[in-house]
């Protein structure tokens, strides 16, 4: 992972590794990732694709607090992808993009715990193609979900 204020010239940002996740698992690797309102990196993992598969189940959704300690909040998870809080920062969204549901948890936004797991947008039950893949929030509230091999974004 590195850090980039966004305005420096690339060439000059110092690299430091902050935090190796599942270093042990030569088959895995970082996927999607956010900063949440208390400076907390989220990052998730998947298995590499291989001839177009990716193996199941392998990966997880770790969250890195601010003293650089990695927590692993969801496993398994096979391909770890959209994340998004609420406005009112008490509701955390993921996408494990096979299963074709957005999940909803609830968020602690003092200690980034989260918890109650609960479906709140389940694609296998509409006619949309494709599979759920990054996400975010717009300042209504409302979740602007990315659909891969969908050709549209729903809303």
């Amino acid at each position: 992972l590195v850090t980039w204020d966004g305005n420096s010239d690339q060439s000059e940002v110092p690299v430091k590794l902050l935090s190796s996740l599942e270093s042990a698992q030569a088959q895995t690797r970082t996927n999607d990732g956010k900063v949440d309102s208390a400076g907390r990196f989220w990052i998730g993992t998947m298995a590499n694709e291989i001839n177009g598969q990716v193996a199941p189940n392998q990966g997880s959704l770790y969250r890195m607090d601010n003293d650089l300690k990695s927590v692993k909040e969801i496993s398994p998870v096979s391909i770890s992808n959209g994340l998004a809080w609420n406005i009112e920062d008490d509701t955390f969204y993921f996408i494990d993009t096979p299963t074709r549901v957005v999940a909803a948890y609830d968020y602690d936004p003092i200690d980034g715990k989260i918890s109650n797991k609960r479906i709140v947008f389940d694609l296998n039950k509409t006619d949309l193609k494709g599979s759920p893949d990054g996400m975010t929030i717009d300042s209504d509230g409302n979740l602007w979900i990315a659909l891969f091999g969908g050709h549209h974004v729903s809303v």
